[in-house]
């Protein structure tokens, strides 16, 4: 069943957690894969002494800010068809969609995109939707209105595995917005 709407980075990790812009949740985490592209150590064009350290950790990989003590982000890449994505465990209560008492695991996916010495982290626009006319998930999208005057939009996809990689399969490249781009240090 389809429900429709409800009404500079500091480090490589806050593409993840901390971008501020639109998110795709989903509540069925991916079969996890290994692509050691996404390993070393990158750096924002903008700041070239903005680092992160990308290696692996258990199933996956973790991000860790160059600074001592920073806390590492834990993700696992995905694929949906020629796409990877990078995803992400979090309590959905972090989001839009949150109740009281809301326990779930969600799972943020963020698009990667290879150049030659660039990974591009892309956000879904969660207007596809809209210009999708025949959506084959379970999906939710919502707005939250914080106090400080900006909006975040949310889409929460609550599809079995392969209904999901599907659907990710089928989104043309366009389907993202524009993303935070990172240099590979060599």
């Amino acid at each position: 069943m389809k429900q429709h709407a409800l009404g500079p980075i500091v480090m490589l990790a806050a593409c993840f957690l901390l971008t501020g812009c639109d998110d795709l949740l989903v509540t069925t985490k991916l079969p996890p894969i290994q692509d050691d592209r996404v390993m070393g150590v990158w750096a924002n064009p903008e700041d070239p002494t903005d680092l992160g350290i990308i290696g692996k950790r258990g199933d996956g990989y973790a991000i860790r800010p160059q600074e001592p003590g920073g806390e590492p982000t834990l993700f696992t890449l995905s694929r949906a068809g020629d796409a990877l994505f990078a995803q992400i465990e979090e309590k959905c209560a972090n989001h839009v969609f949150s109740f009281r008492g809301d326990s779930r695991t969600c799972y943020q996916i963020v698009r990667l995109d290879f150049d030659e010495n660039s990974m591009t982290f892309r956000q879904l626009d969660p207007g596809v939707f809209e210009k999708i006319p025949d959506v084959n998930v379970e999906y939710r999208v919502a707005t939250s209105h914080p106090k400080r005057g900006d909006s975040v939009t949310c889409a929460l996809i609550e599809s079995p595995g392969p209904e999901l990689l599907a659907f990710l399969a089928s989104l043309p490249s366009d389907s993202y917005k524009a993303g935070t781009r990172m240099l590979r240090k060599e």
